[in-house]
């Protein structure tokens, strides 16, 4: 049975287009961040939806930001990176610091 999409996503106000792509950027890793805080992964195989548009009227760019995700639970939202279009979870690959010396392996002088 596949799994109901929904949406996560806000809409805003830029003064300057030239930080587009970079707050494009943190915007979307702030939403997904609340959504695995939800237990929601993105669905990757569905872009970020990021729309512009200029208003004359108040001289600032209105933005939408958009990204779509599935439902797999709190705890699954933190392993997983996301679903594709198929229906498959895609496992995080998460790694470990090597550089940093274990808690165990520390001494205090």
């Amino acid at each position: 049975m596949p799994r109901p999409i929904h949406r996560f996503g806000f809409a805003g106000h830029l003064k300057d287009d030239s930080d587009f792509i970079r707050l494009k950027a943190r915007y979307e890793f702030l939403i997904i961040e609340d959504m695995r805080d939800a237990g929601y992964v993105p669905v990757l195989d569905l872009d970020t939806f990021w729309s512009t548009m200029y208003d004359r009227e108040v001289k600032q760019y209105a933005f939408t930001i958009t990204v779509y995700g599935v439902y797999v639970g709190r705890k699954r939202s933190l392993l997983i990176e996301g679903m594709s279009g198929q229906g498959r979870l895609h496992p995080r690959s998460i790694t470990s610091d090597k550089s940093r010396p274990s808690s165990a392996s520390v001494t205090s002088t």
